[in-house]
C-alpha cells in the first residue's frame, strides 16, 4: 500500500502546474487534492465509507481531467487539420504561380526571341532580287540585332544598286536614242525614193552622224574599260610623257566642242615629264573636260590648270604631284554625294534628268589614276560649279612650274 501511495505521489507531482490553461489547471488541481486526501484518509482512521467518498471524488476529478484532455486532443486534431487545408491551399497556390511564372517567361522568350526569329525568317523568305526590298526589326539579343542590322545594311545596299543599275538602263536608252535618231533621219534623207539634199546639206548631216558615232564608241568603250576594271584586266603601256602635251592635246579636242564655253589653259613654263600610259590618261582628261562642258548647260568659262604641289612636307629632293584641275561654273554637285559619283552608274541628283550620261566615266577616271600610284578629287557645291583635280606622282628632280 506504501508502494502504491508513493507512486501516486510521483505521478502527482509530475502533473503540470505551470504553462496549462486555466480550465484545465484547474481541473489537475482538483485532482490532485482528491488524490491526496483519499491517500490521507487510507492511511489514517478515517472510516472506510470516507475512504471510499474520497476515493469516488478523485475517480471524479481523474475523469474531468481525461475529458478536458480529451477536448483538448480534438482541438488539437481540428487545428492540424485546418492548417494542413491552409498548406494544401497554399501548395495549390505555390503551383498555380509557378506555372504563371513559367508562362510568363515562356511569353518573354516568345517576345525577346522567338518573334525576332520568325519575323527575320519571313524576311528572308520573302526576299526577291526583284521584289521591294524590306528591313527587318533590330529587335531581340544582341547576336540577333548585329545580324538585323548587317540584314538591313545589305538590303539598303541593294536598294541603291537596283536603284543605280534603273537609272543606267535609262542613261544608256536616252544616250542611244539620239544618235539612233541621227542615224535615222540621215538615212531617211538618204532613201533611194527621195532627191539627193545639197552637198553641204549632206555634209552637214553626215558630220552630225559621226559625231553621235563617236558618242556611241566612248560609251561602248567606257562599259569595256567597267568590266576590264571590275575583273582587274586594265592593262597599262607605261612610257615616259609630257603631261603638259596631253593636257593641251584633250584642251585643243574640246575648244569647239561648244561655243558657249571659253576653255582657259594654264600651263608650266616647262614640260612636266610623267611615268603613264598617254592613251588612257587622255582618256581621263577628255572625260574630266566632257563633263565640265556637259555639266555647265548655261555656259561659261572652264579652267584647266596644270601645275605641281609636295607629295608631303616641303622641302629639297621632296616627292612632287602633277596636278591637274578642271574647274567649271555649272549645276555643283552636293556634298554627300561627291563620293557616291565615282561609283559605276551613279550620277548626280541634281542633274540625272536633265544631263544624258550612264554614270560611268568618272569611275574609269578614278581607276586609272589609282593604277598609276595617282588620285582624283572634288571641290564642289550645288550652283557654285566643281573643280576636278587629279594627281600623277612626278620624280624628285622635276622642273619648277609657274
Amino acid at each position: 500500500m506504501q508502494r502504491a501511495a508513493d507512486g501516486l505521489h510521483g505521478w502527482l507531482d509530475r502533473l503540470p502546474r505551470e504553462r496549462t490553461p486555466p480550465q484545465k489547471a484547474a481541473a489537475v488541481e482538483a485532482l490532485r487534492s482528491s488524490v491526496q486526501e483519499y491517500l490521507a484518509r487510507a492511511s489514517g482512521p478515517a472510516s472506510a465509507a470516507d475512504a471510499q467518498a474520497a476515493l469516488s471524488r478523485a475517480v471524479a476529478a481523474a475523469e474531468a481531467l481525461s475529458e478536458q484532455n480529451f477536448r483538448d486532443a480534438q482541438r488539437a486534431i481540428a487545428e492540424a487539420q485546418r492548417w494542413r487545408s491552409v498548406a494544401n491551399a497554399a501548395g495549390v497556390g505555390s503551383g498555380l504561380l509557378l506555372l504563371g511564372g513559367l508562362a510568363t517567361l515562356l511569353w518573354a522568350a516568345r517576345r525577346q526571341l522567338l518573334r525576332p526569329l520568325e519575323d527575320f525568317r519571313h524576311a528572308l523568305h520573302g526576299f526577291s532580287p526583284t521584289g521591294p526590298v524590306r528591313s527587318v526589326p533590330e529587335a531581340g539579343p544582341a547576336e540577333l540585332r548585329e545580324i538585323s542590322s548587317a540584314f538591313n545594311v545589305l538590303a539598303a545596299r541593294l536598294a541603291r544598286e537596283r536603284e543605280a543599275q534603273l537609272s543606267f538602263l535609262a542613261g544608256v536608252a536616252h544616250d542611244l536614242r539620239n544618235p539612233l535618231s541621227a542615224l535615222k533621219a540621215t538615212a531617211h534623207l538618204m532613201s533611194p525614193q527621195r532627191a539627193l539634199p545639197p552637198e553641204d546639206k549632206v555634209r552637214e548631216k553626215f558630220a552630225l552622224v559621226g559625231r553621235q558615232a563617236d558618242r556611241l564608241a566612248r560609251m561602248v568603250e567606257d562599259l569595256l574599260d567597267t568590266t576590264r576594271v571590275e575583273a582587274g584586266q586594265l592593262a597599262l603601256q607605261v612610257r615616259e610623257h609630257d603631261l603638259a602635251e596631253l593636257v593641251q592635246e584633250a584642251v585643243e579636242l574640246h575648244r569647239d566642242v561648244s561655243e558657249r564655253h571659253a576653255l582657259l589653259l594654264v600651263l608650266p613654263e616647262g614640260p612636266l615629264r610623267v611615268r603613264c600610259d598617254a592613251t588612257r590618261v587622255s582618256q581621263v582628261l577628255n572625260n574630266l573636260l566632257s563633263n565640265a562642258i556637259k555639266y555647265s548647260p548655261g555656259g561659261g568659262s572652264v579652267q584647266v590648270r596644270l601645275s605641281m604641289e609636295p607629295q608631303g612636307e616641303p622641302g629639297a629632293g621632296a616627292a612632287q604631284w602633277a596636278r591637274v584641275d578642271v574647274q567649271d561654273a555649272g549645276v555643283g554637285i552636293p556634298e554627300a554625294e561627291h563620293e557616291s559619283i565615282f561609283e559605276p552608274f551613279r550620277r548626280a541628283r541634281a542633274s540625272r534628268e536633265s544631263i544624258p550620261g550612264v554614270g560611268l566615266g568618272l569611275s574609269v577616271a578614278r581607276r586609272i589614276a589609282l593604277a598609276h600610284g595617282g588620285s582624283i578629287s572634288l571641290r564642289s557645291a550645288p550652283g557654285e560649279g566643281s573643280t576636278f583635280t587629279l594627281r600623277l606622282p612626278l620624280g624628285p628632280a622635276a622642273p619648277a612650274a609657274s
